[in-house]
């Protein structure tokens, strides 16, 4: 998704394994049609891997699949701002034909604020999971989702760093 070179507004950086990563600042615009990465229906059940570095105290949306006009998150997950040192990591899974993004899960962790930090989010059935740190032993929490595929919508968009205008909170 975001190319090598990367484009204006990101910088590849490597992380403390020597990993390849990347630095946003706020003229980043990464995102492309999600038809071309992601098939359609969406997966039923899925994991998304995260190994990432917030610069920022500030909410931030790291990955985002948007609806056609960019206004929903089908598929979300951001981070809160940093409070008392602590933080959410909060899933959206939205059905097609929702007026508004919907929040499904929300993790409480540790601020990330300047430290690599890896995790996982996985669906499976009717639970959302969280392995923060690759730890074995997740966070679950429960949700209700329909039964039917996620259809994605012809022009769906898939974002790194941000939900376009679905959600206006940029990754620092």
């Amino acid at each position: 998704l975001i190319g090598d070179p990367p484009p204006d507004g990101v910088t590849k950086v490597f992380d403390q394994d020597n990993s390849p990563g990347y630095v946003f600042d706020r003229s980043s615009n990464v995102g492309q049609s999600a038809a071309a990465h992601l098939p359609n229906p969406f997966f039923r059940d899925f994991s998304l891997i995260f190994n990432i570095k917030p610069t920022s105290t500030k909410p931030a949306v790291i990955f985002s699949i948007t609806d056609p006009t960019q206004n929903i998150m089908y598929v979300g997950v951001k981070l809160s701002a940093v409070e008392k040192g602590k933080q959410y990591i909060i899933f959206y899974y939205t059905e097609p034909d929702s007026q508004s993004s919907y929040e499904a899960a929300r993790f409480s962790v540790p601020s990330m604020l300047n430290t690599w930090t890896r995790f996982s989010i996985s669906v499976l059935n009717e639970h959302v999971s969280l392995y923060f740190n690759c730890d074995s032993d997740p966070q679950i929490i429960t949700f209700e989702r329909s039964p039917d595929d996620m259809d994605l919508d012809a022009g769906a968009g898939v974002f790194v760093g941000h939900a376009s205008g679905a959600d206006p909170d940029k990754f620092l």
